[in-house]
Order: C-alpha cells, then structure tokens, then sequence
C-alpha cells in the first residue's frame, strides 16, 4: 500500500478525530482497531501468495483502499465516526495482507547473499516513511486541514 499517504492520512485522521469528539478514548479506539487486523490477516496475507498472483493482490488492495480513504472525508460529526473506524479498520486489513505479499516476493528479486542487506535496507525505508509520513501528515492537516491528507493518501 501506499506507506508515506497512510501515516500522512493517520495523522490527519488522528486529528480529525480529537477536534471532532474531543477525546482519547476515541483515538484509543481508532488505533486499537487498526492494529487488530495485522494480528488477525497478516499470516493470510503469506498464504495468499500460494494461490493468487502477487501482483493482482497487491493491486486489488490499491484498488480497494481509494474509496475506504476517500470515505473519511463523509466523517463531519462525532455522529460519522463510525465511518473513520470502519474504513480504517478495513484500510488496516488491507495492508496486514498487503504487507507480507510484497515482502514475500523480495527474496525472488534478490540474490540470496545479498537478501540480507536488502532486507536491512528495506526496514530502515520502512522507518523512513513512517517518520517522513506522520511528519508531512501532521503538516498538512494543521496548514491546510486533514481533507486534504485524505485526498492525498486516497490518490497518492
């Protein structure tokens, strides 16, 4: 999935949510449900790789994420929450099977003594985003407002 546009939109959708409701648990909430697919989808998303192609996995879960972050820009009132939840519970399935589909493909791209490095490489670049992410996210949502986090991650 799009790495730097989810901790961009995370950000904003975090924002969002605090001038919406006006509390932690709230955000609370939010996080905790995008944590819970990873711990439930992820081995899936390995699995998957067994009998569909990576490619047409990685690409529907693209797909599928452009109306889900779109849906965030409906959330006008503590009353829509549940809309911002949904959709970033299921944005969140999306990327617990996305995630080990790509990852999985990285050792038939590498050359073995070589897989070590590239895997290394790979999680710095995964820290990388989610600073750089979070970081243009939350400048975005305060100049400009978290809309435009969300168009930006739907279609970035």
């Amino acid at each position: 999935m799009n790495g730097i546009g989810d901790r961009f939109s995370q950000v904003a959708m975090l924002s969002l949510i605090l001038s919406t409701t006006g509390s932690g648990v709230a955000i609370g909430l939010a996080l905790g449900l995008r944590v819970l697919p990873f711990l439930l989808l992820a081995p899936a998303g390995g699995m998957l790789t067994m009998r569909f192609s990576r490619r047409k996995i990685m690409l529907l879960t693209n797909l599928i994420r452009v109306p889900l972050a779109l849906s965030y820009l409906l959330v006008n009132s503590a009353d829509d929450m549940w809309i911002l939840y949904t959709a970033s519970t299921l944005l969140a399935c999306g990327e617990a099977l996305y995630a080990p589909v790509r990852k999985s493909g990285i050792p038939l791209l590498v050359q073995p003594e070589h897989l070590l490095k590239i895997n290394g490489l790979e999680q710095v670049m995964n820290g990388t985003v989610l600073i750089v992410g979070a970081f243009l996210g939350g400048i975005t949502s305060s100049v400009i407002g978290p809309q435009a986090a969300f168009i930006t991650n739907a279609y970035g």
